[in-house]
């Protein structure tokens, strides 16, 4: 799950986290 985070990181700085979200 620590993934989940850096994802969320570097997803929040190019597009909102709400897509990854959704995925």
């Amino acid at each position: 799950e620590v993934d989940v985070a850096i994802v969320k990181a570097t997803n929040h700085v190019e597009c909102p986290p709400k897509e990854r979200h959704l995925r």
